[in-house]
């Protein structure tokens, strides 16, 4: 619920000083494909996710800006697992992961404005990862861990309106390993974006 209102005071004080078309503010729902570790753990695909981002044009082809994000992937099953060290169970199992991101981020744009505009980007910050598995519906054992990480993407903008643009892109969410826990997943992302 923190992280919920601090992204939406961000996105509150980045659209109030947008005052022309070189700040845009956008939303997005994420889908996640868990990789390596974070499969293992919590399952392969994901639909629960959601971004907010801003960027400011500092050229007509590059930006910087931040983007803030909640993805979540969970892995529901039954058998004989270990939970914690020298601890075997037989019982139902549920594994969640909640990953929010709060990176900075810098993109390279092709192609004219206000046409499709293809675009690479790089996001470096700090992941707040939070892992909890609950065992037999009467034990939770929960884990937050702070990482640093990176976030490369590709993705298209197009225009809509005359000021919103829709987005989509794939983003390569890498937080690195803190306490022996690494998250790795993709983004599906679609999006709007207003300027």
């Amino acid at each position: 619920m923190r992280v919920l209102a601090c992204l939406l005071l961000a996105s509150a004080v980045l659209a109030g000083g947008a005052r022309a078309q070189d700040y845009y503010f956008g939303v997005s729902y994420d889908m996640n494909l868990a990789l390596q570790d974070t499969k293992d753990f919590a399952g392969d695909f994901s639909w629960l996710g959601m971004s907010l981002e801003g960027r400011k044009m500092f050229r007509p082809d590059a930006s910087v800006g931040f983007v803030f994000g909640w993805h979540e992937m969970d892995k529901e099953f039954t058998g004989v697992q270990s939970p914690a060290a020298g601890l075997d169970v037989y019982s139902a199992q549920k594994r969640y992961v909640n990953s929010f991101p709060m990176l900075l981020n810098a993109h390279y744009y092709f192609g004219q404005p206000g046409q499709v505009r293809p675009h690479i980007g790089l996001g470096i910050g700090a992941y707040l990862v939070e892992r909890r598995v609950e065992v037999g519906g009467l034990y939770q054992i929960d884990e937050d861990t702070w990482h640093f990480g990176l976030a490369p993407e590709v993705g298209v903008a197009w225009r809509v309106g005359w000021q919103a643009a829709g987005l989509a892109g794939v983003r390569l969410n890498w937080a690195m390993e803190a306490d022996d826990v690494e998250e790795m997943y993709l983004n599906f992302r679609i999006g709007m974006a207003w300027m």
